[in-house]
């Protein structure tokens, strides 16, 4: 994409989220960046040398928070810091909902991102985590959340169908290493159940397979898989390419080795036939030396979003963590969720264009 393109990409994101009345939280339940109530004229701009990162025109550009601060510093005639955030604003990446939201508000944000998916003619990617606030010993006394979930998961997808979208839906990240932490976790069933209502409307299911292939194997066998399309390796970490499309691949033999068949028809399957994996690259652009990597001061972005064709069981590099918001209260950062402007300039700058 060139400068030009990029800015107008920009600018037209811009007037989405300026549009909208109610700016979608954080995971955590954050409030968002504020929408500028007035936007003043850009002056005139030099050139920074600073080159955007590719758009491949595969995933459907969602609105983020990077958006507006990269504005704000257009505004402030800080052009570097601004062609260095919009690496981030000028990206596919997916929208997260969940269990913090109501179900009208998770049905609106899922259907503006398939909205965007069929308009542009590509695909949206949608991050659920509608059982976020569900730990086994919760679903073990509450039973009737099984019930809440499905009218959750139903909710996603209300939508889909009628949109005429391409959608891959990214389901419950962080879960899967906490099934059957405690005794009679019925969560495996409610997952299992939420997997069809996702494929049943015709996106694309990638299950999060969590930070280990091996525990993410020993965890699945009382999950139905037959209409999961793969699984997303590495959400949110710093795994490098390699290691993640390694672990995507050993879990996928795991899962053979325990008679899972790997390679069974599998409906909306983006890839070539059976499970496939899809790798977060948003943060993986550079070696992690910090023994936290929660905010890690050295993390970079990785590859730009695209369909990965020829290469076996592995779909796609996506986007699933959204680059700049923050881990939390470590290393320096906001709460959950917030997007801290500093550590996102440090994710773009530490990158390596060549790379991309």
């Amino acid at each position: 994409m060139n400068r030009t393109a990029a800015v107008a990409l920009a600018a037209a994101v811009l007037v989405t989220l300026v549009a909208c009345s109610a700016p979608a939280p954080a995971p955590s339940g954050t409030p968002a960046t504020p929408t500028p109530t007035a936007t003043a004229s850009v002056p005139e701009r030099p050139e920074t040398g600073v080159e955007p990162w590719p758009d491949h025109g595969d995933f459907a550009i969602d609105a983020n928070k990077a958006v507006i601060p990269a504005h704000n510093l257009a505004e402030q005639g800080k052009w570097e810091d601004h062609d260095y955030l919009q690496r981030i604003a000028t990206m596919a990446q997916a929208r997260w909902v969940g269990s913090w939201e109501l179900d009208d508000r998770v049905e609106g944000l899922a259907r503006a991102v398939y909205e965007k998916a069929a308009a542009t003619d590509r695909i949206g990617l949608v991050a659920y985590q509608g059982m976020r606030d569900y730990p086994c010993e919760r679903a073990v006394a509450e039973p009737e959340l099984a019930l809440v979930y499905r009218a959750r998961t139903e909710a996603l997808v209300a939508a889909l169908p009628a949109s005429g979208a391409r959608a891959w839906i990214i389901v419950e990240p962080g879960l899967v290493p906490d099934l059957g932490s405690c005794e009679g976790d019925p969560r495996a069933a409610w997952l299992s159940d939420a997997i069809g209502v996702i494929a049943d409307a015709g996106a694309a299911v990638y299950l999060d397979a969590g930070p280990d292939a091996t525990v993410a194997a020993g965890h699945l066998a009382g999950v139905d898989l037959a209409r999961v399309a793969g699984f997303a390796i590495g959400t949110g970490g710093h795994m490098p390419d390699g290691v993640a499309e390694a672990e995507g691949l050993k879990l996928l033999t795991a899962l053979a080795d325990s008679g899972v068949d790997v390679m069974a028809a599998r409906g909306v399957d983006p890839g070539e036939p059976g499970l496939g994996f899809i790798v977060d690259t948003s943060r993986n652009g550079a070696p992690v030396a910090d023994p936290d990597p929660c905010n890690a001061p050295d993390a970079a972005l990785g590859k730009a979003p695209r369909l990965v064709t020829g290469s076996g069981a592995l779909d796609a590099y996506v986007w699933i963590k959204r680059p700049g918001e923050s881990d939390g209260r470590c290393n320096g950062g906001l709460d959950v969720g917030q997007f801290d402007v500093a550590k996102a300039l440090a994710l773009s700058q530490g990158a390596n264009a060549e790379a991309a």
